[in-house]
């Protein structure tokens, strides 16, 4: 940990060579410097809270997430606060990280997210996507084309034929899949993200190959596609 405003008054060798200092903090000085930061946690805290009351839902679970965050910083420099002060006491919130919590749970809760695959083994693909998602919290409505969606996903599946192997891998025939998915805020309008995934796999056939590279390409895409939605709303 980094502190502002230490000294070391004094240094000294011992008789068996080893080195010691001295470090000195402020009290006085540190607990303002920590008081500066907070406040400026407390005022993008503030800024985010009140940019989630007027855009749209999805847009709301990245300001609140951006909220929730920024109250954990400003926590951590809270704790340094109760340890360098004299008294042994913080700065009171004005925000409550457990309404924020709730606020930010419900407006996920509220948002509407909907999968549209196409190609290779696209039902499977589909289907095991949205499992995945509504077991991170999302509502995902079966429907993809519902106007009433917030958040599209779409995934193109290309499945390229990788032949049999050589040696001990004669009999293995094998497939690569290539998923692409893209990301679109419905309401806005905007594709907020983009990224492709790869596998290859080898099984007794080419169709069995391709189903498998595509469904263990699965579970990597839904623990990749929560954080690629939250870090592509934040730029919007």
């Amino acid at each position: 940990k980094i502190f502002s405003g230490v000294r070391i008054p004094e240094v000294w060798n011992a008789d068996d060579g080893t080195v010691y200092a001295l470090a000195c903090l402020e009290r006085a000085k540190a607990s303002r410097i920590l008081k500066d930061e907070i406040a400026l946690k407390d005022d993008k805290a503030g800024r985010h809270l009140q940019n989630a009351a007027r855009v749209d839902k999805a847009q709301r679970v990245a300001e609140l997430s951006k909220a929730l965050s920024t109250l954990v910083e400003r926590a951590a420099l809270n704790a340094e606060l109760r340890i360098v002060d004299v008294r042994g006491i913080g700065v009171a919130g004005e925000y409550s990280h457990a309404d924020v919590v709730a606020a930010f749970e419900a407006a996920l809760d509220a948002l509407k997210v909907g999968v549209v695959a196409t190609g290779a083994h696209d039902s499977e693909f589909r289907t095991s996507l949205i499992a995945g998602l509504k077991k991170r919290g999302y509502t995902v409505l079966e429907d993809g084309s519902d106007p009433s969606l917030d958040i599209l996903l779409n995934a193109k599946i290309t499945v390229e034929d990788g032949g049999k192997g050589t040696g001990k891998a004669s009999k293995i025939h094998f497939a690569r899949a290539v998923i692409e998915i893209e990301v679109t805020n419905v309401q806005a309008g905007k594709v907020i993200g983009a990224f492709t995934e790869t596998r290859k796999d080898g099984s007794r056939n080419y169709s069995e190959a391709a189903r498998q590279a595509v469904r263990r390409l699965v579970k990597k895409i839904t623990l990749k596609v929560s954080p690629k939605i939250d870090s592509a709303m934040k730029g919007i």
